[in-house]
């Protein structure tokens, strides 16, 4: 996506996260919510995204294929996702003027490409 409008890719990023809210858990949705502050914040971030892995020591490759949910994924592997600036999102209302994630896609891609052929 290179030469691609930023705010346009904001907007992509933002959509797509939205997307993953519907049916999540509080975990989930913790997780959700600092992505979503750093990358509206992408401009001027007010610290440091940091994604922290610690699961258990009874952890193994055959416990991860019993993992139901997100939110249970997020324990088993110890999961942390921090950002000072984090808020709590809420979903974006759908509207006429609110892209699905492959229309914003689409729009990125398009907009790339018209710029590449100036």
């Amino acid at each position: 996506m290179q030469g691609a409008d930023a705010d346009g890719l904001i907007k992509m990023a933002k959509a797509a996260l939205d997307g993953m809210r519907a049916g999540q858990g509080p975990a989930a949705l913790a997780v959700l919510d600092a992505l979503a502050s750093y990358v509206e914040d992408y401009k001027q971030p007010k610290g440091a995204l940091r994604i922290t892995l610690t699961p258990t020591s009874k952890t193994s490759v055959a416990s991860l294929s019993d993992i139901k949910d997100p939110d249970e994924a997020i324990k088993t592997l110890g999961l942390v996702v921090s950002y000072p600036g984090t808020r709590p999102q809420a979903p974006e209302k759908a509207s006429s003027a609110t892209p699905s994630p492959a229309d914003a896609a689409a729009a990125a891609a398009a907009s790339a490409a018209a710029k590449a052929k100036k």
